[in-house]
């Protein structure tokens, strides 16, 4: 199969005329020819989906019973690899973009919405094809056994964020009981990964808290379980993709090649590769990305190799050479989209911040102490690019008010360094920051 050359991204975009036309005629295809009732060798499951209210690309759905001995957790994630065949047009697209993008509450598809939004998205009272992962934990929450599957999901139930509080904080609750399970099994994958982390490496650098999640808001618990589900179902079928020698996407997240450590924090972002390393961050040896390939290209390769190795074929959809060129596309594109991500949205806080400004010049500067660190951080950003506002005396007055009493946070007084440095001769910021010795930014 020769791999075409995906186009340059620019910007971030929605989805051209001819692309979604595209979508709708596969659309009606499918629906036309695909019988979902009849679906050769797939197992029917039924359960619930979990996501935020404003979602509309529902990719994942979750379960997990309690037997005398284990848990059973069941991880299915849409099957768009059955309807979305490889160097089709939808498919070139996808692998240009290799990533949704969402910006300002604006979501950015992969796939056009024909296809992420409806045909392969596991809406409320629908049946679509699935690829179920089953994992069974006992009772110290070590893996005893995992498999992967094709199935028929029927989604009963589609639980907004509002909803899953409901059911989980009142016990007479349909699902009361099912979702504190989901929590109780999130909460202590999450402690076991966490203390393996902590016990093998920055002992004495971070700080552990094995409770961390249970300060939780209500809004977060949904998206606590759906993360630790996905982990896990990521976890365990690179493990089976490793055992079996299927070529993949792996994730890694090696912070040696460039990192460092603030507010107990790993900075290095984690990226794609053709080969199986470890990822630092999950402290697992095995893992890659298989959950969202509505969202990101490299769940939908993984979906197709694995795929094809569940119906026993001999020859997979990808070579490792194939691979090595996907891989290097979808890093290159997310680097690109990232940079295009931060430009949209530095646009997006100048235009906040001079709506802001222009509301406390009316009242001639007078409410700059009353502004938060937080906000007044994002201040002295837009500054550094509009230096002609420091020659308001009241501007220059509270920034140097703000440095003398310890009001800033490090990054900005750096950015001020710089910027004075750089772009302004403002010899009374050098010399107050210089005479700081609890500031060491030099």
């Amino acid at each position: 199969m020769r791999l075409e050359k995906p186009y340059i991204i620019t910007e971030i975009k929605n989805h051209s005329r001819e692309i979604r036309l595209e979508a709708e005629l596969l659309k009606n295809k499918v629906l036309n020819w695909l019988n979902i009732d009849e679906a050769p060798k797939r197992e029917y499951i039924e359960g619930i989906t979990i996501d935020k209210e404003s979602s509309k690309d529902l990719d994942d759905w979750i379960w997990a019973e309690k037997t005398k001995n284990w848990y059973s957790l069941f991880i299915s994630i849409a099957d768009i690899s059955e309807i979305i065949k490889p160097w089709e047009k939808l498919d070139y697209e996808a692998y240009s973009r290799a990533t949704s993008v969402y910006i300002n509450n604006h979501a950015y598809h992969m796939f056009p919405s024909e296809i992420s939004t409806d045909l392969a998205s596991l809406n409320h009272d629908t049946k679509r094809l699935t690829l179920t992962t089953r994992v069974d934990l006992d009772n110290n929450y070590d893996v005893t056994y995992s498999e992967i599957f094709e199935s028929v999901f029927h989604n009963k139930n589609r639980f907004n964020y509002e909803q899953f509080n409901k059911h989980f904080n009142n016990y007479w609750e349909d699902y009361h009981n099912d979702l504190n399970l989901f929590h109780k099994i999130a909460k202590n994958l999450y402690r076991k990964r966490l203390w393996y982390w902590w016990k093998n490496d920055f002992k004495e650098k971070v700080t552990l808290n094995l409770n961390e999640e249970q300060s939780l808001s209500n809004h977060s618990i949904p998206s606590f379980i759906i993360q630790e589900f996905a982990i896990l179902s990521n976890i365990e079928n690179a493990k089976i993709n490793f055992k079996e020698r299927i070529n993949g996407i792996f994730r890694l997240h090696m912070p040696e090649l460039k990192w460092k450590i603030t507010s107990n924090k790993i900075i290095e972002r984690a990226f794609y590769n053709f080969r199986n390393w470890y990822h630092y961050w999950l402290w697992e040896n095995f893992y890659w990305h298989f959950t969202s390939p509505i969202r990101r290209y490299a769940d939908l390769i993984n979906h197709r190799q694995q795929k094809a190795w569940i119906r026993d074929k001999k020859d997979e959809i990808y070579n490792k050479n194939q691979i090595r060129e996907i891989v290097l596309n979808i890093n290159s594109s997310i680097e690109k989209t990232i940079e295009l991500e931060k430009k949209h949205n530095k646009v997006i806080l100048n235009k906040k911040i001079e709506r802001f400004l222009k509301k406390i010049k009316e009242d001639d500067y007078n409410n700059l102490s009353s502004i938060s660190v937080q906000k007044f951080s994002q201040l002295i950003v837009f500054f550094i690019n509009n230096p002609e506002y420091l020659n308001n005396t009241k501007i220059k007055n509270e920034i140097l008010y703000r440095i003398n009493f310890n009001l800033l946070d490090e990054k900005s007084i750096a950015r001020i360094v710089s910027w004075s440095n750089e772009i302004l001769d403002l010899d009374e910021f050098k010399i107050l920051i210089k005479t700081k010795n609890e500031i060491n930014i030099y």
